[in-house]
């Protein structure tokens, strides 16, 4: 897989990371799954964070779900699914949210393709520091 992390501190104090993926990352789990490189450990404050990826899905009445985690814990306005209404389900998975880090905790995309076959091609994770 390859991935490019950046970030960048402007004098002004805003803190910007930059996460993006061309690899694809295939899953089939009913559980919430960790998107390889998708995941960053971000400076203490508070971040909007805004998640988009590529994916492609197989079968019909599959639902495909995304979400922003803040450690160990979803946060609460960021899941987001699509449900797949024949065949290869081709589409755009995003999402976005606001959350407080503390400096250890990760932020990171995971995805839950409800049993079904799901592939996460191209990606990108923008979190930019709004408050400290």
């Amino acid at each position: 897989w390859n991935w490019a992390q950046t970030s960048l501190n402007v004098a002004s104090g805003i803190i910007v990371y930059n996460i993006t993926s061309n690899t694809n990352f295939s899953s089939s789990a009913s559980v919430d799954t960790l998107i390889t490189g998708m995941s960053v450990v971000p400076q203490a404050g508070t971040y909007s964070i805004w998640y988009n990826a590529a994916n492609t899905g197989t079968g019909s009445g599959q639902q495909l779900d995304c979400t922003i985690y803040n450690g160990a814990a979803a946060v609460a306005d960021s899941p987001r699914s699509n449900l797949s209404t024949s065949g290869t389900h081709i589409f755009q998975n995003s999402t976005q949210t606001t959350s407080q880090f503390n400096g250890t905790n990760a932020c990171s995309v995971r995805v839950n393709a409800n049993g079904n076959s799901m592939t996460v091609g191209a990606r990108s994770l923008l979190m930019i520091r709004t408050g400290t």
